[in-house]
């Protein structure tokens, strides 16, 4: 799996999940975001941006909520 974020600022650089990987909340959130996506989103963005994701169950759990992700508005 692949994922990616796109903007009319850019796009991030792929992030690839580990084959086999159980994407749960915990991998989701760490793996994912805060050590794939949001580095890049924060730096083209320079913090200023809103976060929007599909309704996938690892996006959606209070591990991935605020203030876990202090600068992502997750809707």
């Amino acid at each position: 799996m692949v994922s990616v974020a796109v903007s009319k600022l850019g796009k991030t650089d792929l992030v690839f999940v580990q084959p086999g990987a159980k994407i749960n909340s915990v991998y989701y959130c760490h793996n994912v975001l805060e050590q794939g996506l949001l580095p890049d989103i924060r730096r083209s963005s320079n913090d200023n941006f809103l976060f929007q994701q599909d309704g996938a169950p690892a996006h959606f759990t209070p591990h991935c909520r605020l203030p876990a992700l202090p600068c992502a508005r997750i809707h």
